[in-house]
């Protein structure tokens, strides 16, 4: 169990810059999908926020957010809200493969490490 932990630590350690790029990136393409829901839903209700927007996208990638915020009306919005679903997938899988690559790096290195002793 513990070695399991450790290769994940080691595996986390050796990916973390690229997890912290990839984060940086994801959290800017949600931001700017919060942008264009906020544009798409304002032009039919003044009272949409961009703080509803902003929490609408975010919302969507743990849960359904129609219980949060009401859902997008407008057909780009709609359009806006599926990408969002999408991108929510993508932030668990890049990290998720992210971590994996290391992973696989850390137990390579081990082996090669016992088979040279």
């Amino acid at each position: 169990m513990f070695s399991g932990f450790s290769i994940f630590v080691k595996a986390y350690e050796a990916t973390k810059h690229q997890i912290w790029v990839s984060t940086k990136l994801l959290l800017l393409v949600t931001l700017l999908f919060a942008v264009m829901m906020f544009i798409a839903e304002n032009s039919v209700n003044s009272d949409y926020s961009f703080f509803d927007a902003l929490i609408w996208t975010f919302v969507k990638y743990v849960e359904d957010p129609a219980y949060i915020e009401s859902p997008p009306i407008t057909v780009l919005g709609q359009v806006i809200g599926t990408l969002v679903g999408v991108l929510g997938v993508a932030i668990f899988a890049v990290h998720a493969g992210l971590i994996g690559s290391g992973q696989k790096k850390v137990m390579d290195e081990n082996k090669r490490e016992k088979d040279e002793a």
